[in-house]
């Protein structure tokens, strides 16, 4: 059984360690480097750097919702399905759910990021506010198919193949 304090935690300090990393990076990027900056640079290890700094919160942050569709089939959600409960509307309060925990992980993050960002390269509201709409919505992705996948095979594995996929995905 996971402790979901200790969890947040990890990820509130993924986080400020990814800030910390992606300020001592010498290659120009832009504001929220987490998401905007994949940029192709002159040098592979640049472009090694810039995945592993993105990727660095993402194991946390899917282990916050590993084991989620286990414990509606196993815990306290098989009751609810019991006494007649609506499997489809227990599924859809998980998702909804999982999207309001994960925006407060993405608006800590953004807070984090938009504090003392001089060094970053501007960019306009508009298109900060489609780069993080890109950045949530992809996370969101990534933390459904993690649930999908609790479907059909062990919690664990599923997280394990989550976060392969995400790693290809970046390279």
């Amino acid at each position: 059984m996971k402790n979901n304090r200790i969890n947040l935690l990890l990820i509130a300090f993924a986080v400020i360690m990814q800030r910390v990393l992606f300020q001592t990076l010498d290659f120009e990027s832009y504001e929220f480097p987490f998401a905007s900056s994949l940029m192709i640079f002159q040098s592979q290890t640049g472009n090694l750097l810039i995945i592993l700094y993105t990727f660095l919160p993402i194991p946390f942050i899917l282990f916050e919702f590993s084991g989620m569709v286990h414990e509606l089939m196993e815990g306290y959600g098989k009751l609810w399905i019991i006494r007649a409960y609506r499997k489809d509307r227990l599924y859809m309060k998980t998702m909804i759910s999982c999207a309001l925990k994960l925006l407060m992980i993405v608006l800590y993050q953004i807070l984090i990021f938009s504090i003392g960002n001089g060094r970053w390269q501007p960019v306009s509201g508009s298109q900060i506010l489609w780069v993080m709409a890109a950045y949530y919505i992809g996370l969101l992705a990534m933390v459904l198919l993690q649930l999908v996948l609790e479907f059909f095979v062990d919690a664990s594995y599923a997280n394990l193949i989550s976060n392969l996929f995400f790693v290809v995905s970046l390279f």
